[in-house]
């Protein structure tokens, strides 16, 4: 490369010091410089070739570095796997010489079985011959046995289910008896209550032809100095309770029994007259119950409400009114979730 430029110098110096031969090889000289231009170009070239080349070569000293390590690597994971598979052919080993001990202690146990079985099928056939020479000189004397005793047990089975069926013959009749008298009982209640309610009910009509005279109370300066017009109301309010008293009555009655009808239709028209003389009586059985309410009130825990719920559940004594006035207070009972 030196001496091809070296060359094109003197070839150009040669040119200029003769201008008669510059004047004819004028496309010498430009083919020279054509030359000249395309040799810088090729040292460019060259020399970006040559960076690339040790750009390559360092990174394939890099690549054999890691490939030197990657090998190591792998060389002392071998070296680790051929010293597990000694290891492991050791163990195996073992684990042979441990089975094949095995199959002889199980080829001799097997042995030993196999010899007791045969000693104990031998005393299990003389046992059995001895047996059945005992039982053929006493199956007759059991069966005569047994079959006495299935006779007695039977006479003993028939005997008590005899007696067991008087005995419950008898006891049905005595329930029912006990049933037919509770039904009477009850049906007399019902009637008393009737006859009860109908003398209430023609007491009423006579206070209703009669005039309501004023509670007398006791003669004092007081009394004398503010004289009450309130009418007496403790007659209507012992009318109230008995009714009361009829209606819970009749509820925990059975709806079949005679004269219950009757009984309610008295108790009807029984609070028709009250409410006719201007008393109206009120069960509050079954309300939510409220802080306002004028009544008196007993509380019981329930489990049965939810949290903070009241519901009067019981009345002992129902409310009076008379012409829409509190006369008597109710007293209840009130379950609280």
């Amino acid at each position: 490369m030196y001496k091809k430029q070296v060359f094109l110098l003197l070839l150009a110096n040669f040119l200029v010091v003769n201008p008669a031969l510059a004047a004819t090889d004028k496309e010498v000289l430009q083919s020279v410089t054509a030359l000249q231009e395309s040799s810088k170009q090729y040292n460019i070239d060259l020399q970006k070739l040559n960076k690339k080349n040790d750009v390559l070569r360092t990174e394939l000293i890099k690549r054999d570095q890691k490939y030197l390590k990657d090998m190591a690597a792998l060389n002392i994971k071998i070296s680790d796997l051929s010293t597990q598979q000694v290891a492991t052919d050791g163990e195996l080993n073992k684990v042979n010489d441990s089975v094949i001990s095995l199959n002889k202690n199980t080829e001799n146990k097997i042995s030993q079985l196999s010899q007791q079985l045969n000693s104990l099928s031998e005393n299990t056939q003389n046992t059995t011959s001895q047996l059945s020479q005992q039982l053929s000189s006493r199956t007759i004397a059991i069966i005569a046995g047994l079959l006495t005793l299935l006779g007695l047990l039977a006479a003993s089975f028939f005997a008590l289910k005899k007696r067991q069926t008087e005995s419950s013959v008898g006891l049905l009749e005595k329930v029912q008896s006990a049933l037919t008298n509770v039904k009477l009982s009850e049906e007399h209640i019902v009637k008393s209550d009737t006859q009860l309610a109908d003398k209430l009910l023609e007491v009423l009509e006579q206070m209703k032809q009669t005039p309501i005279l004023p509670a007398v109370p006791p003669v004092t300066e007081s009394a004398v100095a503010t004289t009450s017009h309130e009418p007496d109301h403790g007659l209507a309010i012992k009318l109230a309770d008995e009714i009361h008293r009829m209606r819970k009555r009749i509820e925990a009655l059975p709806d079949d029994t005679k004269g219950l009808k009757s009984l309610s239709k008295s108790l009807e028209r029984l609070e028709e007259e009250l409410k006719e003389q201007g008393y109206d009586i009120i069960d509050y059985i079954g309300t939510s119950y409220n802080e306002n309410m004028s009544i008196q009130a007993r509380f019981i825990p329930s489990d049965d409400l939810d949290e903070g719920q009241s519901v009067i559940t019981k009345v002992v004594l129902p409310q009076v009114n008379y012409q829409d006035k509190l006369t008597r207070m109710s007293d209840v009972e009130v379950s609280v979730g």
